[in-house]
């Protein structure tokens, strides 16, 4: 079996029910299988019929949501001309963001506000429409070679956005529903800094909300508990940070990856890569539904859609022929809700936490989880969107008693060691709460 690239898609008629229960696939269920080279090959045999690929227009309405359809046609038309005021005013948004985040240190592209536009500027992909193509990402000798300018254009397409969206109540827009992550228990005073760990500023507008940013991947992302686990290393990801350094944290953990980006210089379809960065966010972002991968393979791009039904992916799209549709992908995954990218908003802080405040420790963020109860029939449990009451409150424990180790397509059953917090404080007793895929129309097993 070539386990390379992984088996090719599906086309797909129509999107799999949302609700469907997925069904049981193999199990990496010993710490023999969670080395890589077991992972891959039993990785590979999962995707088989696991891949529907579906048209652009399809993936982008039901996975990608609506968005301003003016906004891509003014970003290409900024990449167009690098001397207009709309490239100009991405590119100060950006610096900006970067100076304030080095709090007076050196900018590692210059010392002046001029020097550093001027580096920057060189080192976007700037748009050729006579020749329909993208500067300095055609005829690529090595693939490291593309990495700086990719995540140059990326974070200009970011900017770009953040700029349209504009600023209400000094909060920028597309920052709005991502404020730092703050302790769910025992509660901490909202105006306080009780969730920041690492005293790295933030920049002057917004300073308690967290920022989004293309980096170049600097190692493996670390796990927040590491165990025996093999890591893998994307090339490019786009991820959470509280300020805009233009030097990437290290170290760097899957907590902090929302989508997960891999490179090659020619034509590919890395299926079986993306699946394992899928996975490992999948194992580390336990109050996340789905996920997400773009793959950039030589003149190409394609998005894909995971979760513990399928994989949902794009065609390949030439992005020099067609760069609408990249600035239309890239300009939504920068400006996603945390809902939006797949998270529970029944857990505190859904998405919102770092690496450096997951990993255990004392300053080690908690979690807790709304359960709405439902009215149990005989037969028949009633939709969780038909609350019988008002949502109660869990603390997770730290440890689970149970931890979904399975590969990609599964029910991905978990099962938290919970306490509920009551007007009092804490219970003394403790619950198990199973957390897992299934159709909602499903008889409850309790």
């Amino acid at each position: 079996m070539d386990l390379s690239d992984g088996p090719a898609p599906q086309t797909a008629s129509s999107l799999n029910s949302p609700g469907s229960t997925p069904r049981k696939l193999r199990n990496a269920s010993t710490r023999e299988y969670e080395r890589k080279d077991n992972i891959k090959f039993f990785l590979a045999q999962e995707l088989d019929k696991n891949i529907l690929e579906i048209d652009m227009a399809s993936f982008f309405s039901t996975f990608l949501g609506s968005q301003d359809e003016a906004w891509p046609d003014r970003c290409l038309d900024a990449l167009k001309n690098p001397n207009s005021h709309d490239f100009k005013n991405t590119l100060k948004s950006q610096i900006e963001a970067e100076r304030s985040a080095l709090n007076g240190l050196n900018h590692p592209d210059g010392d002046s506000y001029d020097a550093i536009c001027a580096t920057i500027s060189q080192r976007i992909p700037t748009y050729d429409p006579e020749q329909r193509k993208f500067r300095h990402l055609t005829e690529v000798e090595y693939e490291d070679e593309m990495y700086e300018p990719l995540c140059s254009l990326l974070n200009f397409i970011n900017h770009h956005y953040r700029n349209h969206l504009g600023i209400k109540n000094e909060v920028y827009e597309i920052d709005k529903e991502w404020p730092e992550a703050t302790q769910p228990w025992p509660l901490v005073d909202a105006g306080s800094d009780g969730a920041s760990t690492t005293g790295e500023p933030s920049s002057q507008l917004n300073s308690s909300y967290l920022r989004r940013r293309f980096v170049r991947v600097p190692g493996k992302p670390q796990y927040t508990k590491p165990g025996e686990r093999d890591s893998f290393q994307p090339d490019l990801a786009l991820i959470l940070l509280r300020s805009e350094n233009p030097t990437p944290p290290y170290p760097l953990g899957w907590e902090d990856i929302k989508v997960a980006i891999e490179c090659k210089r020619v034509v590919q379809t890395p299926h079986l890569q993306t699946a394992c960065y899928a996975r490992c966010m999948k194992l580390e972002h336990v109050d996340r539904n789905f996920s997400l991968t773009l793959t950039i393979t030589g003149p190409e791009f394609r998005i894909a859609r995971w979760d513990s039904a399928a994989c949902y992916v794009t065609p390949l799209i030439n992005f020099h022929e067609d760069p609408l549709s990249l600035i239309r992908v890239v300009g939504r995954l920068a400006s996603m809700s945390p809902t939006d990218m797949g998270y529970d908003t029944a857990f505190s802080n859904a998405g919102r936490v770092l690496y450096s405040q997951a990993v255990p420790g004392k300053d080690r963020i908690r979690t807790t989880l709304d359960i709405t109860p439902c009215k149990v029939y005989e037969n028949l449990q009633v939709s969780p969107r038909t609350p019988a009451k008002d949502p109660v409150k869990y603390l997770l424990d730290d440890d689970m008693l149970c931890d979904a180790r399975d590969l990609l397509f599964c029910r991905s059953t978990r099962v938290w060691k919970a306490q509920l917090i009551t007007d009092s404080g804490l219970s003394p007793e403790y619950n198990a709460i199973k957390q897992n895929w299934q159709d909602e129309t499903r008889i409850n097993e309790a």
